[in-house]
């Protein structure tokens, strides 16, 4: 996960950062949808403030929204490219969650973690 980062920050004065400025991912169609929803998130916000429909601190919460969706999406991220690695350790846990997932709630369960990220 070396290609793998996430900033501490989202916004600093006028300046914000969305998407790959924001975060990058290992794996290429998460970070995608996740910078297109920080995109939409923000222009979103700066329309309403630009049109006072909102007040000027609409703008931190693009900070409390998005940060945690990048924390959330890296996290699946890593969890993805432990469980593709080729070593013995994660051929491993691939075994063990193989089984682990025949039962029908838990396959359930993952597939909604995966499709929050």
């Amino acid at each position: 996960m070396a290609n793998s980062r996430h900033a501490e920050i989202y916004r600093s004065g006028r300046v914000f950062l969305a998407g790959d400025a924001a975060h990058v991912f290992n794996a290429g169609g998460s970070a995608l949808n996740v910078g297109l929803q920080d995109a939409i998130d923000l222009a979103g916000r700066l329309n309403a403030v630009l049109r006072e429909q909102a007040p000027l601190e609409e703008l931190d919460a693009y900070q409390a929204v998005r940060h945690p969706a990048g924390e959330h999406a890296l996290t699946q991220t890593r969890a993805q490219a432990a469980l593709a690695a080729t070593d013995p350790s994660s051929r491993a846990l691939r075994n063990v969650l193989g089984e682990i997932l025949t039962a029908r709630s838990t396959a359930r369960r993952l597939a909604e973690l995966m499709e929050d990220a």
